[in-house]
Parts: structure tokens; sequence; C-alpha cells
């Protein structure tokens, strides 16, 4: 029993002298180069949804003359 104690004091003092030594190894982890990849790519982005002008398919203009005036400045009606 007694031989027993002493073995599992000697792997203690192992396990020990490793955890003294770890904070080295702590703080070569902390110091990590970047990383050489490329950056993320920037995702499609989609338009605008519907018509911009409120024509129908008459050709005949829906909206406010505010609309129908920036529409006409903007070159989408005639």
């Amino acid at each position: 029993m007694v031989k027993a104690l002493r073995e599992i004091g000697k792997l203690e003092a192992k396990f020990e002298a490793k955890e003294v030594k770890t904070p080295k190894a702590e703080k070569q982890k902390e110091e990590v180069s970047r990383s050489t990849a490329p950056s993320p790519i920037r995702p499609l982005t989609g338009g605008k949804v519907g018509n911009d002008v409120l024509l129908d398919s008459n050709g005949e203009f829906h909206g406010t003359y505010s609309q129908w005036k920036a529409a006409r400045q903007a070159g989408k009606v005639r």
C-alpha cells in the first residue's frame, strides 16, 4: 500500500512539473499569425422588384403628377 502511494506521488510530481511548463505553451498559442485565406466574397444583391413606372398595357400612366414628372425626367415615360 505504501509503495502504491509513493508511485502516485511520483506521478503527481510529473503532472505538476508539466503544469508549470504549460504557461509558456499557452503564450505561444496566443501568438497566432493571421490567416492567409482571401477575404470573404461580397454576396450578390438583387435589383428592385416590380415596375418603376406605373404604366398599364395601353401605355397609360397611373400615378401622381410628381411620379409622372420624375419618370419623364428619367426618360422612362414619353
